[in-house]
């Protein structure tokens, strides 16, 4: 709910002030339910950035 955080894809949890695992998880349940997909552990794992979310969210995508 911070409009001053600007997200590139190389962002990391590290780029973002009180960004923390619970912030992580918030981040991840919110995207699987606005994007209707499921990430799997291993997925969710080896997220190393923002582009990384995102480009599995557009792998995942129905019309992808």
């Amino acid at each position: 709910d911070d409009d001053s955080i600007v997200l590139k894809p190389e962002t990391t949890a590290k780029d973002v002030e009180g960004w923390d695992s619970l912030t992580n998880i918030q981040l991840i349940v919110a995207t699987e339910k606005k994007y209707k997909i499921r990430f799997s552990a291993t997925e969710i794992m080896n997220f190393k950035n923002i582009g990384d979310l995102a480009e599995t969210v557009i792998l995942k995508s129905p019309n992808a």
